[in-house]
């Protein structure tokens, strides 16, 4: 009996090309759980798969990285998609992986969103021309969210810091789960219709595509594309996207940085008015110089003596003009102070703890607040709460104006 004496490396690649004529390694999906995920600097994810009683190792090379719709972590349970193989240098049988599906149906959801975008593409839902600016000081800002959530409190510390002032209206909505997605397009509708806010920032945390699903229905882009009111998309992180974004005036990375898109830094409004103050000023003293250079050169020609009538029509008409420059430079001057100190009151009159400090109170049932007697019940817990505080009460007479 013959032995077949081989080097290590002539061994590996025998064994690697005998994976490699294998039908059925070159082309399969191996169910597991993701552990010890590791992301090379050059792009190239590095995990194992792991089940009941075995580990795989695996690999995918960053170019179908790219591909992925979402980012896999340890724990998550996928299919992954590839050929199975070994690396010769180092003797190691693993799953060289092209694509890596969730099991929780996300491959299905991502054909989902792929068909419902390019129809709604086809459209015009996603066209530039049809997207509205953002203003630039708005009074107002709506946001459409899960009043539960760190994302309102993100933009609420925010947009206290830029300008303190800014007012801030929230219309709860749930942002994930079965109705959610009807949920935030009737908040949506709501706020755009009663303008409620000069911009609308819709927008949830990050999570999985099925997590962001409700972004992706088809009632939420239609709400989003009938509004008029200039809206932010502000939905998971930087690398997600939802068909929401697309249809959206303007998507936002994260939910803070739609409030800094949308509210502008209170100081730098300061040192623009400053600013243009100071131009109106150097502009009328470059006049001014103008025309005092014009009546010097006036005055040292040889024609000055029989014209002397000119010249004093010259210095009437300088002096007339350097009162009217300084008049309309003050003008310019008060009218932007002016300007200042309206926007101040205005913002101080939509603050709406200026509004409890003037004696006025806001009623909530079961944490929600009531707009009108509606919303409240006889035998219904309300809580009243004021400037100072808050008290609790039970309804015990609901009277409606004119009855």
């Amino acid at each position: 009996m013959s032995v077949y004496t081989l080097s290590v490396s002539q061994l590996n690649e025998y064994v690697s090309k005998l994976m490699r004529r294998d039908v059925l390694l070159r082309d399969l999906g191996v169910r597991g759980e993701i552990s010890d995920l590791k992301r090379h600097p050059s792009g190239h994810v590095y995990f194992t798969l792991k089940d009941e009683g075995a580990l795989l190792r695996c690999v995918m090379f960053k170019p179908d990285t790219l591909n992925l719709t979402f980012r896999p972590e340890n724990g998550m349970l996928v299919t992954a998609y590839g050929y199975a193989g070994v690396y010769p240098a180092g003797g190691q049988y693993q799953l060289y992986v092209r694509n890596v599906e969730k099991q929780n149906s996300e491959g299905e959801l991502f054909k989902r969103f792929c068909e419902l975008k390019e129809k709604l593409k086809a459209e015009g839902l996603f066209n530039e021309e049809h997207k509205k600016p953002l203003p630039t000081l708005p009074r107002r800002i709506g946001v459409v969210t899960s009043e539960t959530g760190a994302v309102f409190h993100d933009i609420m510390n925010v947009t206290r810091r830029r300008f303190p002032n800014m007012g801030i209206t929230l219309c709860p909505a749930r942002v994930q789960g079965e109705g959610a997605a009807e949920e935030i397009a009737r908040a949506i509708r709501y706020m755009d219709e009663k303008r409620l806010a000069d911009v609308i920032i819709v927008g949830r945390g990050g999570g999985s595509m099925d997590d962001l699903w409700a972004f992706n229905e088809e009632t939420v882009a239609r709400a989003v594309y009938d509004c008029a009111t200039p809206i932010i998309s502000a939905v998971g992180h930087e690398t997600d996207f939802t068909i929401c974004d697309f249809v959206a005036d303007v998507r936002a990375s994260t939910p803070s940085m739609a409030a800094e898109l949308c509210v502008p830094m209170r100081r730098d409004l300061d040192e623009r008015i400053a600013a243009l103050a100071s131009l109106l000023g150097e502009y009328a003293a470059r006049r001014i110089n103008m025309e005092r250079l014009k009546l010097d050169a006036m005055m040292r020609s040889d024609g000055a003596a029989r014209v002397g009538y000119i010249i004093d029509a010259q210095r009437q008409r300088t002096a007339e003009m350097f009162e009217q420059i300084a008049t309309a430079v003050q003008r310019k001057a008060e009218n932007a102070r002016a300007e200042k100190v309206y926007a101040d009151d205005v913002l101080k009159a939509f603050d709406p703890r200026g509004v409890l400090k003037r004696g006025y109170a806001v009623v909530k049932r079961d944490g929600s607040i009531c707009s009108g007697v509606e919303a409240i019940s006889t035998g219904d817990s309300i809580t009243v709460v004021m400037n100072d505080g808050s008290v609790g009460a039970n309804v015990t007479e609901v009277n409606k104006n004119g009855t």
